[in-house]
């Protein structure tokens, strides 16, 4: 399955080799300079520029989901296919009819005249000089408005109806087709989230999904037991902190994102560094978390570096239970890089609890 068109890289270089052939090719700059001049062709081209991100993203999940369930989808299906955008709604996409794309990604120019907004376009310019010449037809495209609203006339549709009829309409069972829908809805719908509203919560948090240095895992070497006979999690000390608390999300029974939650002086809940199964299933998490309102604790490195470790600390006095064993009590915490200078525990033995300091 060829998957070049979505290149980001490669999409931008073709763009600007594109430009340089524009000044080496008197003819490929007079074509667009004719198209530049033709009001109608640059209405649609002005529509499809502003839809470009929201159908490539479409695109970008039409092939996810193909390859989600095992099945080869080349992207040329899509030639001469309507523009369809994402709607609101996670099972449904709009259709525009009259804006049909002419997407192909066999040949360099074209892939980035999809930049460009002309070559992709022919379709649409054909149907127009046609229409155009027809005495009756005609009166579509005599007006601003009607043009208008000849373009931007769309149809919301349940993305398994455009995969019968528009898409992929031949050479598919409905039974693939079924699998193919429910694979995009899953793509875009937002995971469940789970707070750890109690200690034992962190154990389900850490006993599978991404691999971290707190994962259940470690227990063997770590010494972990006590804890684990207790019910409790070495990160459990994330449910006694006032202003920290753990959020994951599960895939098919297993943990498939988590992160830590803290709130700052404003009140507000921010999440910091994320752990998730797959690049899809970490930018999903994030896009799950900003929809309850979190919001990312350090914006520049958790997009750019999402692996660099982003803390944050306030001031505040909490106590933890103890855990006895092995004729120890151990003190349940995770483990804070670079945070010893910060973190300040005393053990009480009247109360058989730890009194932590933070700063």
């Amino acid at each position: 399955m060829s998957v070049a068109f979505f290149d980001e890289k490669k999409y931008l270089t073709k763009v600007k080799k594109a430009f340089k052939l524009w000044e080496a090719d008197d003819a490929f700059k007079q074509i667009f300079d004719e198209r530049k001049k033709n009001p109608v062709f640059n209405m649609a081209a002005r529509f499809v520029r502003f839809n470009a991100n929201n159908n490539m993203n479409f695109q970008k999940l039409l092939i996810g989901a193909f390859k989600d369930c095992n099945i080869n989808f080349d992207p040329a299906n899509l030639v001469k296919k309507p523009l369809i955008i994402l709607a609101k709604e996670p099972n449904k996409v709009r259709v525009y009819p009259n804006i049909p794309l002419d997407i192909t990604t066999d040949e360099p120019l074209k892939t980035t005249c999809w930049a460009l907004n002309w070559d992709v376009l022919d379709t649409f310019q054909q149907t127009y000089m046609e229409e155009y010449k027809d005495p009756v037809k005609k009166a579509a495209w005599e007006s601003t408005p009607r043009i208008w609203k000849r373009i931007k006339k769309y149809e919301e549709m349940p993305i398994s109806r455009a995969l019968s009829r528009i898409i992929a309409p031949v050479g598919f069972s409905e039974a693939t087709l079924a699998q193919v829908s429910t694979a995009f809805e899953e793509q875009r719908k937002p995971m469940e989230l789970t707070l750890c509203e109690t200690p034992t919560d962190y154990l389900t948090m850490y006993a599978s999904g991404p691999t971290s240095c707190m994962g259940n895992g470690h227990e063997k070497t770590l010494g972990w037991t006590p804890m684990f006979k207790a019910g409790i999690h070495p990160t459990s000390f994330y449910h006694y902190h006032p202003h920290m608390m753990g959020v994951y999300a599960t895939q098919r029974g297993s943990v498939a994102g988590r992160t830590i939650l803290h709130q700052k002086e404003d009140g507000k809940w921010y999440y910091g560094r994320l752990y998730a199964s797959s690049t899809k299933m970490l930018e999903k998490f994030r896009q799950s978390l900003e929809q309850k309102g979190y919001i990312c604790l350090d914006p520049g490195d958790q997009k750019d570096r999402w692996w660099d470790y982003i803390k944050f600390s306030r001031n505040c006095e909490f106590d933890i239970p103890g855990v006895e064993g092995n004729g120890f009590w151990y003190l349940p915490m995770p483990y804070f890089d670079t945070m010893e200078n910060s973190l300040h525990a005393s053990f009480n033995p009247p109360l058989m609890c730890f009194i932590l300091l933070m700063a």
